[in-house]
């Protein structure tokens, strides 16, 4: 096993730290991220006409998916502080991993659709508008479960059930063959990703100016309403471009890069990013939590939908406004 031999060796020689300040944050971190994202689930879920407006199924399937994250790491955490981060059994430590690295497969697959369909949006408008949104993200979602099931059942049973582990979190919990998969897997949706989110960018800075005004042979009576609808529908696409731009940033920072230095570990063979505490899951929630901010401040139509839902929460904001 190369982490957790990497890991014990690291023990016997420094001693054992118990249960960390990281630990404890990231236990605070998945709390926050389940109750944020879980609001805006809600939100999404009542106001289901925002989703059908302007065409957001995957990114309520990412808030779905970090929600679920930051559920499924709590029983994580408490296994990892009941046994002081020693010597857990292996079983205990699936109950939440297998999920975590399930969902994250999942995270990734959604980051890497939603550049691809914004980016054909941007390329290909109309036959983005005119295709049936609902039915292509069913389908990504259902590719995506699938995948990360899979996922799930190879970390759980390449290495067996039964082996007592040094310390309880998620990198000990597999064998060397995933250990290996996970790396590969980081890297490759990294640079993609990357790639996707480049090309995005250089055509989200160009387009600003692609919809042409309005003729100056319309008669006044028809001008006003024509450039009314055409400047909010142009709102409406920069609004969904910005919050996409934002949220596949915050995969890039949280989520790969902690993998990447995750990496380096496994293929040094030696702890020294680990050292620092859960630093792949402390990513996962931060990217989660920095996504349902960027849900509410990104894109209108969501703000007024937790507005709606949630109304003590724009009273609040009234409140400190006035202050």
């Amino acid at each position: 096993m190369v982490l957790d031999q990497s890991w014990l060796t690291y023990t016997q020689q420094h001693g054992h730290a118990g249960v960390r300040p990281a630990h404890v944050t990231a236990f605070v971190l998945a709390i926050v991220n389940f109750l944020l994202n879980g609001l805006i689930w809600y939100a999404f879920h009542a106001c289901s006409k925002i989703i059908n407006k302007s065409h957001l199924y995957l990114f309520y399937a990412l808030a779905v998916t970090n929600c679920l994250t930051g559920f499924f790491s709590i029983p994580t955490f408490i296994n990892l502080f009941a046994h002081n981060n020693l010597n857990c059994p292996k079983w205990s430590i699936i109950v939440g991993s297998a999920f975590e690295m399930a969902l994250d497969r999942m995270r990734a697959i959604l980051a890497i659709a939603i550049a691809l369909e914004r980016l054909f949006a941007i390329y290909r408008p109309r036959t983005f508008f005119l295709s049936d949104h609902k039915k292509n993200a069913m389908k990504i979602c259902a590719f995506g479960v699938v995948w990360s099931v899979l996922d799930a059942l190879f970390m759980i049973f390449e290495d067996g059930l039964s082996p007592i582990r040094t310390h309880c979190v998620s990198t000990s919990s597999s064998g060397p063959l995933f250990h290996t998969y996970f790396l590969i897997m980081s890297v490759v949706d990294g640079f993609f990703l990357f790639s996707v989110y480049v090309i995005f960018l250089v055509k989200f800075l160009s387009i600003r100016k692609s919809l042409p005004e309005p003729q100056s042979t319309i008669p006044k009576v028809c001008r006003r309403p024509l450039s009314i609808k055409r400047k909010g529908m142009k709102d409406l696409v920069g609004q969904t471009n910005s919050l996409t731009l934002t949220v596949i940033f915050c995969v890039l920072v949280f989520s790969v890069l902690p993998s990447t230095l995750y990496g380096y570990d496994m293929i040094m063979d030696r702890v020294v990013f680990m050292d620092l505490g859960p630093v792949v899951t402390i990513g996962y929630h931060l990217h989660g939590i920095t996504s349902s901010f960027c849900y509410n401040y990104k894109h209108r139509e969501i703000k007024r939908a937790l507005d709606k839902v949630y109304p003590i929460r724009k009273r609040v904001c009234l409140t400190l406004s006035s202050s």
